[in-house]
């Protein structure tokens, strides 16, 4: 049994790029005698929310300055090893040669921090302590490396959607298959991240894990009386998340609306042309702490939730709807179809058509279907199955301890 972990996170000071992590730590701090948090910027995280006696936060520097040239020279076998071995098993070959230079330089900065790495770690490199990196991007990266040089290190990673989803961010994730072989066990938040790894880099299912994020927010079945209505979206402003596509959704309907956004983005002045367009009352609220996001699903009448990406793992926006009983409406991409359910909404096509899904909205408003309470119970009922915090953490706790 596993007595020690190190947990790798990229910036705990981003409340929202690392807004699970946090709600892990009473699960694993119960588990494990004594817990490591390492940031890749320890200069803006120094402290926790949560405190625990067995939990302390270490200060390491992953992007230390080095010498590249004496690092090549050191390494020069396993890096070209790594290189060669990634270039025949990797779909896009193409990539690999026309972006040598920058890749190897890439190499030579992960084979530096890896060494620095080791040396931090070397004292805890035992049968009893796991590495658990919270996204499997840099520090995967450095431990990947080590685990050659260490046969003693369990090293597992989460992987969310941009980390590992080629599709989604639109370009290859570099020793993506290296990584994968060197990883002890991964723990994708969907079932659609399993199967990604499995058909796109051949990983070996039986490394692999569900492991849902939760919330810790109780759950809360607001009855909502079918008055105005209110539809709530919450996302950055940015070309993938396609909110702008709302509007247009928008255009189409015909009776009294209320459309509240929260998040910001570059393409928020677009979005603000475009709600001024329509005859219906818009509010971008822009970026908000989360806690006054929940506070506001939790005390507004809301319709539904939309969130119409390109792409998407499993958005926590709509975790924190359905944990209000508020219904959903979501594209068909990524892992949404987990959480976008007929038990908790409806399901739209990748590429919707936004008339259609205008006549959808005011049909389940004119309806009731939106404020039925027995589908709204039905809704946090999901939200406790599936994405309660207390539940989901136990079980990936119990994993890590036990790996």
């Amino acid at each position: 049994m596993n007595q020690t972990l190190y947990i790798l996170v990229d910036d705990f000071s981003n409340e929202h790029k690392e807004a699970f992590f946090e709600n892990e730590l009473p699960s694993l701090c119960s588990r494990f005698k004594k817990i490591y948090v390492i940031s890749l910027y320890p200069e803006n995280n120094k402290t926790l929310n949560f405190t625990a006696d067995n939990l302390e936060v270490l200060d390491f520097n992953y992007f230390a300055a080095c010498n590249r040239a004496q690092v090549f020279k050191k390494n020069t076998a396993e890096i070209l090893r790594v290189f060669l071995t990634e270039l025949k098993q990797t779909h896009n070959k193409l990539f690999y040669i026309k972006n040598f230079k920058s890749l190897l330089n890439q190499l030579v900065l992960t084979f530096a921090a890896a060494a620095n790495l080791q040396a931090f770690i070397k004292k805890d490199i035992n049968h009893e302590t796991v590495f658990y990196c919270y996204w499997f991007k840099q520090w995967a990266a450095a431990l990947s490396i080590i685990s050659t040089r260490e046969p003693k290190l369990k090293f597992v990673s989460r992987v969310h959607g941009g980390d590992y989803d080629e599709g989604q961010i639109k370009t290859v994730l570099p020793f993506r298959y290296f990584q994968l072989a060197q990883v002890t066990h991964i723990f994708p938040v969907s079932e659609y991240g399993k199967t990604y790894l499995v058909s796109r880099f051949n990983t070996n299912p039986s490394k692999i894990t569900i492991a849902r994020l939760g919330l810790a927010l109780n759950s809360k079945t607001w009855l909502v009386e079918p008055t105005l209505l209110h539809i709530v979206s919450c996302s950055s402003v940015i070309p993938l998340k396609r909110v702008h596509l709302i509007a247009e959704i928008l255009k189409h309907v015909k009776i009294p609306c209320r459309w509240t956004h929260f998040g910001d983005g570059p393409l928020l002045k677009e979005i603000k042309h475009a709600g001024s367009s329509l005859q219906h009352t818009v509010d971008l609220k822009g970026h908000i702490p989360n806690k006054e996001f929940i506070a506001y699903l939790n005390i507004h009448p809301i319709s539904c939730f939309i969130n119409v990406s390109e792409s998407e793992g499993i958005p926590v926006s709509m975790m924190e709807a359905i944990a209000c009983g508020i219904p959903l409406i979501g594209t068909n991409v990524g892992g949404v179809s987990e959480i976008v359910t007929p038990e908790t909404g409806f399901l739209l096509d990748s590429n919707f058509n936004a008339f259609e899904t205008a006549e959808l909205i005011m049909r389940h408003h004119k309806n009731g279907t939106f404020y039925n309470a027995n589908f709204r119970r039905g809704i946090t009922d999901f939200y406790v199955r599936t994405f309660y915090a207390p539940i989901n953490h136990s079980k990936l706790a119990s994993e890590l301890v036990n790996l």
